[in-house]
């Protein structure tokens, strides 16, 4: 869903809301935890994986919604609900909304002193200037790593679309539509 897709914006967060309770009622005997009811039930349940790319422009265009869902992002783990959202700036993401993700990490940013507010890295440790470069946090670490290019710049867009393609035919299990009011 993209901004203009305002309506299904948040009929995805009540999707998502609907399924938190569904699941809530379907582990109660497993200690209320997706991960009992995968080892414990002997029965598969998907993982939900959620992305808000540029979180700073959803807050800006849904800021009622971004408040409401605070509480997602925090309790969706244990229901096998993660998020993952991005940000531009170091400051697109506040204090306490930081709070609710366990892993964090960081591309090159200009200014190297905010690598200890993003990531809690200790002083002077920043990535190397190449491309691809970052910082992650981990078990109470800073950690630095190189993500892998899957295809030169140019042709990106074009090999995304020929892998989708090959998946979408290898597999037949779809995710769940999202119900349109």
């Amino acid at each position: 869903a993209t901004i203009e897709d305002s309506d299904l914006v948040y009929d995805i967060f009540e999707m998502i809301n609907d399924e938190i309770e569904r699941r809530k009622e379907l582990f109660k005997d497993y200690a209320g935890s997706y991960n009992e009811y995968l080892q414990n039930s002997g029965k598969k349940l998907p993982l939900i994986v959620t992305m808000i790319n540029s979180y700073e422009i959803f807050v800006e265009n849904f800021s009622k919604l971004s408040e409401a869902v605070q509480n997602l992002y925090r309790d969706g783990v244990k229901y096998g609900i993660v998020f993952i959202i991005s940000a531009i700036s170091t400051n697109g993401v506040r204090g306490r909304m930081v709070q609710n993700f366990a892993n964090r990490l960081c591309l090159q940013i200009p200014n190297e002193t905010e690598y200890r507010t993003v990531v809690d890295a200790p002083r002077g440790l920043f990535p190397s200037k190449i491309f691809g470069r970052g910082l992650i946090a981990m078990n109470d670490t800073a950690y630095e790593f190189q993500t892998a290019s899957f295809a030169p710049r140019k042709d990106m867009t074009n090999v995304m679309r020929e892998v989708s393609k090959q998946l979408n035919n290898a597999y037949t299990s779809r995710a769940r539509k999202i119900p349109v009011l």
